[in-house]
């Protein structure tokens, strides 16, 4: 009879047992005003900014920061940056082109005002009243992208408009369409000045437009147009 009893006993621990190690496997852990810091995430540079993301769990009360400080590689002096903007379940979205969207619990934001193709220093420091789990400070390195330059290889084509009566560099053509289809990956095609006209109408009337001068570079995957003053 003992033996039986011990036995049932030391079924129902192994049962109790089993039946906590299931729950901490599939009940989210939650750190209420506590934050635990998770994924940090640096987005595509830009030309003169940088981008991050440093998701997060707890912090139910938005008592957390993360500060913000940046330089140049192989500077000493740190800069000041405006701290990440604490985010968190804001719904973006809604109409008939842009699919809900709700924002997770995190940290995003910006360095701007950078120079072109310069490697630059970044440094978080996530701070909570109320504690920090897990890591505190995040340094990244990232470069800023460098500002786009023409095909070496790439010709020039020149576009006038239909009444134009002056001298013409080569190649030349009449109209945008007719140069753009014969552009390969790498060319630029150059708008000279003049009135530009379609044979689109809107309520019986032209549709034309006036070009100082106007660049576009034609790429493999898309298109890149750029105006100029001349």
């Amino acid at each position: 009879m003992k033996k039986k009893k011990s036995t049932i006993i030391s079924s129902f621990l192994l049962f109790l047992l089993g039946l906590s190690t299931f729950l901490a496997g599939t009940v989210p852990e939650t750190y209420g005003n506590k934050i635990k810091a998770g994924e940090f995430v640096v987005e595509p540079p830009t030309l003169i900014c940088l981008g991050f993301e440093w998701h997060i769990d707890g912090d139910d009360n938005h008592n957390a920061s993360v500060e913000t400080r940046y330089r140049k590689k192989g500077d000493t002096a740190w800069k000041e940056a405006l701290p990440l903007l604490r985010l968190q379940r804001e719904q973006a979205g809604g109409d008939a082109t842009i699919q809900d969207y709700v924002i997770p619990n995190m940290f995003a934001g910006s360095i701007l005002d950078l120079e072109p193709d310069t490697d630059y220093e970044c440094r978080f420091n996530l701070a909570d009243p109320d504690g920090v789990i897990g890591t505190r400070q995040k340094i990244v390195f990232v470069r800023t992208r460098p500002e786009p330059r023409p095909f070496a290889a790439g010709k020039t084509l020149h576009v006038y408009p239909a009444e134009y009566k002056g001298p013409k560099e080569k190649p030349a053509f009449v109209g945008l369409k007719s140069a753009y289809e014969a552009a390969e990956p790498g060319d630029i095609i150059l708008v000279h000045a003049g009135l530009y006209q379609s044979d689109r109408t809107s309520s019986g009337n032209i549709q034309h437009i006036t070009f100082s001068r106007f660049l576009l570079r034609k790429q493999a995957d898309t298109e890149i147009a750029q105006t100029c003053s001349c």
